[in-house]
């Protein structure tokens, strides 16, 4: 049994897909992108203080070892 080794030449590159342009009635309206970037910052915020609660959670826990 005979094994071929694997080698940079041997690949085969795509080419880059392109994505199709939008038409006009695709294309989100101001107020909906605006809601999305609430909802964007309702998420990272919600996020951030999740994270800061369980580090200081954590460092409490540690403190009492």
């Amino acid at each position: 049994m005979k094994l071929q080794k694997y080698s940079e030449s041997s690949r085969t590159l795509s080419a880059p897909t392109r994505q199709p342009i939008s038409s006009v009635s695709d294309r989100l309206m101001r107020s909906e992108i605006e809601l999305l970037r609430r909802r964007k910052k309702h998420i990272s915020d919600y996020a951030q203080k999740e994270l800061r609660d369980r580090v200081e959670a954590a460092l409490r826990a540690l403190q009492r070892i």
